[in-house]
């Protein structure tokens, strides 16, 4: 259970934000108290879900692919609200293709979507905690693939893989700021995403995801939003005030399986 509350006077900056895992997290760390800021490519969405908040919600667009972006959308969060409190990281790409098929062109856009803005948010948001002297929390939404290895996610794997390795190594070098810096990995998760990569536009695919996740996960359902957002509204929170460099799985089980 959230504690409603837990983070008023706090500023959160969900990166992508607008969908699925993104938009869960937002709106729970809104729930708890906090000001939100959500970013993502399509301005008329983003605008949308802002105008439904109620005023708790607030939309910067960003393409992740473009770190000028990245810094802008960090430093429109700082201008509008002189603080920053939380980092998500959850923007993210995913190709569905083998180790043997996968281009070069593909594995650099899911670096760039994965991993590279990763580095620099972290970078660019820890020194304003670092300079205010606060501490901070940041969370990554990383994968299970980033410990297991899949069929047809070789680039998504490997850039999920260094994701978690920069986060172990991005909390040790922020520690001594108090700036405290996690990964939350989930498991097969029912997204927008998730569903066109494995079943397209099959007008049968809330009963094949149920399905799977019958016959995939060990608590015998997929993953929803509102599971992840649970596990970064803790890490968020000085519930989590000494955590850090942790991976908080949340899967279903499907790692211990």
């Amino acid at each position: 259970m959230h504690a409603v509350g837990e983070l008023d006077g706090r500023v959160a900056l969900v990166i992508g934000g607008t969908a699925g895992i993104g938009l869960g997290v937002a709106r729970r760390l809104a729930d708890d108290g906090a000001t939100v800021v959500i970013t993502g490519r399509r301005a008329d969405l983003g605008a949308s879900i802002a105008d439904e908040s109620a005023g708790r919600i607030t939309f910067v667009r960003m393409d992740v692919q473009e770190l000028d972006e990245v810094r802008d959308g960090i430093e429109q969060t700082l201008h509008a609200h002189r603080r920053l409190d939380v980092l998500v990281n959850n923007a993210g790409d995913l190709v569905t293709k083998s180790v043997l098929d996968t281009t070069p062109d593909e594995l650099d856009r899911v670096y760039r979507g994965g991993l590279r803005y990763v580095f620099f948010a972290i970078q660019w948001a820890a020194a304003h905690m670092v300079e205010r002297g606060e501490g901070g929390s940041i969370v990554n939404i990383c994968s299970i693939g980033a410990t297991r290895g899949f069929a047809d996610r070789a680039a998504y794997c490997a850039i999920k893989g260094a994701e978690l390795q920069l986060t172990r190594a991005a909390a040790l070098d922020l520690a001594p700021s108090q700036v405290r810096v996690n990964a939350v990995s989930p498991g097969a998760m029912d997204t927008d995403m998730l569903r066109e990569a494995l079943f397209g536009d099959d007008p049968d695919v809330d009963e094949r995801m149920a399905e799977r996740g019958k016959q995939l996960v060990p608590l015998g359902r997929m993953g929803v939003p509102g599971d992840v957002a649970d596990a970064v509204s803790f890490l968020a929170s000085d519930r989590a005030r000494w955590i850090t460099g942790t991976n908080l799985v949340v899967d279903g089980g499907v790692l211990s399986a």
